[in-house]
């Protein structure tokens, strides 16, 4: 498992105990997060939606073992702990226990409940959401950027540089320089907006757009309103 994964309908489901990383899952409209010692869902009915909240689990355990939460929700549930059982399950404790902050599971697993605003919620599910540029802007902002990147209305997406603390790392893997994926480019930008900054250039057919965290992350793409790049 990779550590961003779509599962499409009908698709296969990768080891969710055994692979730490995100996976989000289309027939449940959830994503799942596994980490060294913890797991969280979140039920993405809402993602992307202004004004609306997405709730959000996160499971733990005192003895810092996966196993633990593992088994506890197992048998909790009655069951193989499957993306369908795992979202049913999650969905139940936020409608009868989302108050109860932390809430304890059988005094091995602690729940803790979070209202996640929608609108920072990416989902590769819900990018119809963000509708295509008509035009080039007059003045680029970040949700222009979000709805041109969810559109495939670039080309050459790409990272020129990012600058650590370490300049012998950053000079060993060439400062991260080249091509970059748009869907891991839209959840940082839709779930960590905070930095991130945008400009463009005067081209008015094919303008060169600027994407930078502060100063030391700088990407850059070029657009194109007929949608040649197509990642939803």
């Amino acid at each position: 498992m990779s550590r961003n994964t779509i599962v499409s309908i009908g698709g296969a489901v990768p080891d969710m105990l055994n692979n730490i990383g995100t996976v989000f899952f289309e027939a449940q409209n959830m994503r799942y997060h596994r980490y060294a010692e913890a797991l969280t869902v979140t039920l993405l009915d809402n993602a992307l939606d202004a004004g609306k909240t997405c709730p959000h689990l996160h499971f733990k355990t005192d003895e810092r073992d996966i196993c633990v939460v593992w088994n506890t929700l197992s048998a909790l549930i009655g069951g193989e702990l499957t993306p369908q059982a795992l979202t049913d399950y999650s969905r139940k404790l936020w409608d009868e226990h989302a108050a109860v902050v932390p809430l304890r599971l059988r005094d091995k697993v602690i729940v803790y409940f979070e209202p996640k605003q929608s609108i920072r919620v990416f989902s590769p599910f819900a990018l119809k959401k963000l509708k295509p540029l008509d035009k080039v802007p007059a003045k680029m902002t970040l949700a222009f950027v979000k709805r041109a990147l969810a559109n495939g209305q670039y080309a050459n997406l790409r990272c020129n540089y990012v600058l650590t603390d370490d300049y012998a790392w950053d000079a060993a893997v060439n400062f991260r320089k080249g091509a970059i994926d748009a869907l891991p480019m839209l959840e940082r930008i839709i779930e960590s907006p905070s930095g991130w900054w945008t400009s463009m250039d005067g081209n008015p057919a094919a303008p060169l757009v600027s994407l930078c965290c502060h100063s030391f992350d700088s990407n850059s793409f070029t657009l194109k309103l007929d949608s040649t790049a197509a990642v939803a």
